[in-house]
């Protein structure tokens, strides 16, 4: 591998190489482009007609952007035709928490095909439709328009609705009381939506109604009392509340876009800006590049696929480009930069100084940091003033492409060599891997999480000859090794039991015997020693018990009972014959479990007697058994001294006591955890929330009961 990796000097070499080349065809590119730029500025010198549309001072009006349509607007009062747009809404008048006194609406306008569409949501808790049998138009709710027709002069338009649905339009007089003309004006088209707390209005006006300086204002005009019908509040586009001064339509103008229409290019965008830095035109798409994956030319023309070979070579060649485009940052997929249709204006740095007379070009990323784009811009002319300015834009993508070609005809072979001696150590390692973890598995698999071996050698790996081989024949032979000693530990309590009880019996009987002729101080000492063998007997039946409990189980017959009918007897005898109280909760209806019923009440004793050891005097011990669908819990709660946090964890091992006393020996929740097990359940044990006491919890899977 270390030898294939020198083949990588190759490719490095040549990366650098066409790292300088890249340098040098961005700056070729940035002055191509403001050549471009120069030249389409030269066609718009002294066109001083072509922006006189719009105000030199913004500032001193309320201007309505609209915004380019590309697709048809259907007038149904809904946003979906819209698209995106709908996020350019802007808000007008004076919003109110209170949604019945909301005085405010947001709009939107689009051009297409020489009509201006409007799109507004206006807040109205309490719409008031229009009656037809009044003469009076603004005893309703209703939208007035203002506008300067072609001559110049000032037009009033309203709007009313008699219900949602299609609108009427009529020109007013100056009080907009009452219509000049009994017909509406029908060439102005809308449509209401309604909502809870608002309606939706959708219209349409043609752009011949208006003047070229495209000057317009909407107001809202808001009726609450249906039987005063008056009105109560406007809302409108300029600042001023029910103000009726006219904002300019900021509209891309169609004249410019006619001239940039022969000068677009399919890899460019050219922007043309007004003095404010307003969209004027634009045309063309930077993402216009060739892009990966596209089908031949004949597979397009004869409708076939390619054939298994080219598929193969199509993946290997896509797999190369993938690699080569992030060596050399050509994005594969779009990016996302300033939309034509959503941009209004700009206030990029580049097109400060181009309105200053001052042309020049940049490199900067892409909105969403993906690409890089080249910015050229160039100022327009009118005589010693300046209109506006040109702006071309092109990404670097063709450039990266050129450069990721060469790249990849450089280093193919070597990768490709490469590729192929990594894929063969690859292979090996993958296989040695899956061996040695295929051998550590089934070594864990070997040992229970008692820590008993369940198997005395492996089945994998141990005819291998190799090293992994060789390790597997020696795990084998330690665990039948260990296996044979863990056999011959489970029968050394049951050999002490038999080979102990015999001289105990026999220095029993002695001891026995000795009593009748020792005076009182020596019976004290006979007494102690009595004990002592006592102890040990007990110590010795325990272990036995411990160990043979695990595979006695294994053959006992298990029935079909009813653990509460049990746990209710139980408790009973056990009551009796301790004469302690004992606090019940069991539930009327069988919980039935599937377990040998002595092996349970084995549970029970070691359980409760655990329970009674550590219980206060005063105090009762509570028992309480409850099921769901699937298992049934038993809990018996004592209260008095706590378990030490660090030692419930291993609380059920063998050997492990909390008590003083010296005579239990840690064997009986040992005991009871094999018992739980043994019957496929769990047992648990931890303090009480207020400390005052234990509670011990066994949950057993439920048995579903046979037919009767």
């Amino acid at each position: 591998m270390l030898m294939g990796l020198l083949l990588l000097i190759i490719p490095l070499l040549g990366y650098q190489y066409l790292l300088e080349m890249k340098t040098f065809l961005i700056e070729g590119q940035a002055q191509a482009q403001l050549l471009t730029a120069k030249g389409i500025a030269a066609n718009l010198h002294n066109r001083n007609d072509l922006f006189e549309q719009l105000p030199d001072s913004p500032e001193n009006y309320a201007s309505l952007p609209s915004y380019p349509l590309t697709q048809a607007i259907r007038l149904d009062g809904f946003d979906d035709d819209w698209r995106s747009l709908v996020t350019k809404m802007r808000r007008y008048g004076t919003p109110s928490e209170n949604a019945e006194q909301e005085n405010d609406f947001s709009l939107v306008l689009g051009s297409r095909q020489n009509y201006l569409y409007a799109y507004m949501k206006i807040n109205d808790a309490t719409p008031v439709y229009r009656h037809p049998g009044f003469l009076r138009l603004d005893n309703s709710d209703h939208v007035r328009i203002s506008f300067k027709d072609p001559n110049g002069v000032t037009r009033r338009l309203l709007m009313t609705m008699e219900g949602p649905g299609v609108t009427s339009s009529y020109y007013v007089n100056d009080s907009w009381l009452y219509a000049e003309q009994g017909q509406p004006e029908n060439r102005v088209q809308g449509f209401i939506r309604a909502s809870k707390n608002s309606y939706y209005l959708e219209f349409r006006l043609p752009v011949s109604l208006l003047h070229e300086s495209r000057q317009l204002a909407l107001v809202v005009a808001n009726v609450t009392d249906q039987e005063q019908r008056r009105v109560s509040s406007f809302s409108g586009t300029f600042p001023e509340a029910g103000s009726h001064r006219l904002s300019h339509i900021i509209m891309r103008s169609p004249e410019l876009e006619k001239i940039l229409a022969g000068l677009g290019r399919a890899d460019a965008r050219i922007w043309v800006f007004d003095r404010q830095q307003r969209v004027r035109a634009t045309i063309g798409n930077i993402q216009g590049y060739n892009q990966p994956g596209a089908a031949s030319t004949d597979e397009q023309l004869t409708g076939t696929g390619p054939s298994t070979p080219a598929l193969l070579a199509s993946l290997s060649n896509n797999i190369l480009d993938f690699i080569f485009r992030s060596i050399a940052g050509e994005s594969v997929r779009d990016f996302q930069d300033y939309d034509p249709r959503l941009t209004q204006a700009r206030d990029d740095q580049i097109i400060k100084q181009a309105l200053a007379g001052i042309s020049g070009s940049q490199q900067r990323r892409s909105l969403d940091n993906r690409a890089e784009i080249l910015t050229a811009a160039y100022p327009i002319f009118d005589q010693e003033s300046i209109t506006g300015a040109v702006v071309m834009e092109q990404s670097t993508q063709t450039i990266l492409e050129i450069q990721r070609q060469s790249l990849q005809r450089v280093a193919s072979l070597t990768l490709l060599s490469l590729m192929a001696v990594v894929l063969v150590v690859a292979l090996f390692a993958t296989r040695l891997a899956f061996r040695i973890r295929r051998l550590r598995q089934e070594t864990r698999d070997a040992i229970d999480p008692e820590g008993r071996l369940l198997t005395n050698r492996l089945r994998h790996e141990i005819h291998s000859g190799d090293e992994i081989g060789d390790l597997a024949r020696s795990v084998s032979e330690m665990l039948e090794k260990l296996h044979q000693y863990q056999d011959f530990i489970g029968t050394i309590p049951r050999t002490l039991r038999h080979e102990i009880n015999n001289p105990l019996n026999t220095i029993s009987t002695s001891l026995e015997n000795l009593s009748s002729r020792l005076d009182n101080e020596q019976l004290t000492y006979l007494t102690g020693a009595q004990k002592g063998l006592a102890q040990i007997n007990a110590l010795v039946e325990k272990l036995a018990e411990a160990a043979s409990l695990e595979s006695a189980m294994e053959e006992d017959d298990r029935e079909l009972i009813d653990f509460g009918q049990l746990l209710t007897q139980y408790l009973f005898y056990f009551g009796q014959s301790r004469e302690i109280h004992l606090n019940s909760h069991i539930p009327s209806e069988p919980v039935w479990i599937n377990a040998a019923g002595y092996r349970i009440e084995q549970l029970l004793d070691k359980l409760l007697e655990n329970a009674l050891d550590f219980n206060l005097p005063a105090e009762s011990i509570s028992i309480s058994l409850s099921s769901d669908n699937q298992e049934c819990c038993l809990e018996i709660t004592n209260k008095g001294t706590t378990i030490d946090p660090e030692k419930l964890a291993t609380l059920f091992d063998s050997m492990q006591s909390t008590r003083a006393d010296q005579r239990h020996f840690g064997l009986g929740l040992y005991i009871a955890k094999l018992i739980t097990q043994a019957h496929k359940g769990r047992i648990h044990a931890e303090n009480l929330p207020d400390n005052s006491g234990v509670c011990f919890s066994v949950r057993l899977p439920l048995a579903m009961p046979g037919p009767a």
